[in-house]
């Protein structure tokens, strides 16, 4: 049998786990558990964006936090300068998962990762699947990369433009340096990767603005 003593203490302590839980299914803003969902669950409205804008702030975020982040970054961070929440909240460090062909295992490009990233919160179902077809078709025939930064970060002047044929990192990479001739490890190779994200934000920020109706 439980003291009288020991049943108050007990109720107290339940009483502050079930205020803690209170406060803690609740956003900085007051939100319930039920207001998140709403974010969660279906997708963010689009706001048109700066294809030339997303370019430049792809290829710096790219020289910072790599291919995957550098693209995805050059999107959401466009609508979080201009629109606040909820895109300011998106963590964006978790778009690193995908460099360098997602985790450096050499895969699919991780520009092209987070591109797709980027498309699947505005757009879903066929719409979605045919524009990252769209995106992924592009590259492969393309002769990239194309951008040239008013800041070059690594290498000033023009880069070797060449159609990859695969949407795969370590393929495209060696399609480059094999029709270049810079070698894997060199300062062009690097900076055709940086512009390389430039290119892939640029298209599809001109993408999302068609789909969307916003061109």
């Amino acid at each position: 049998m439980l003291s009288r003593r020991k049943f108050l203490g007990l109720s107290i302590a339940l009483g502050g786990v079930a205020a803690h839980t209170l406060v803690w299914g609740r956003t900085a803003n007051g939100e319930t558990d039920a207001g998140v969902a709403s974010l969660t669950q279906g997708l963010w409205v689009y706001h048109p964006v700066e294809p030339i804008t997303a370019a430049r702030l792809a290829y710096e975020g790219h020289s910072k936090n790599g291919c995957s982040y550098g693209v995805f970054y050059g999107i959401l961070s466009q609508l979080a300068k201009g629109y606040g929440e909820p895109y300011n909240s998106f963590p964006f460090k978790m778009m690193e998962f995908g460099n360098g062909g997602i985790g450096g295992y050499g895969s699919i490009c991780g520009g092209l990762v987070g591109a797709s990233a980027a498309i699947g919160l505005f757009l879903d179902g066929k719409t979605r699947g045919d524009v990252i077809t769209t995106l992924l078709q592009w590259y492969e025939k393309s002769e990239l990369p194309k951008y040239k930064p008013d800041k070059p970060i690594i290498i000033s002047g023009d880069i070797p433009s060449v159609a990859a044929q695969t949407t795969l990192c370590t393929n495209s990479k060696a399609a480059w340096c094999n029709k270049s001739g810079f070698n894997p490890d060199s300062k062009e190779r690097t900076e055709r990767c940086y512009r390389l994200s430039a290119d892939i934000c640029m298209k599809t920020a001109e993408l999302l603005n068609a789909a969307t109706g916003m061109k």
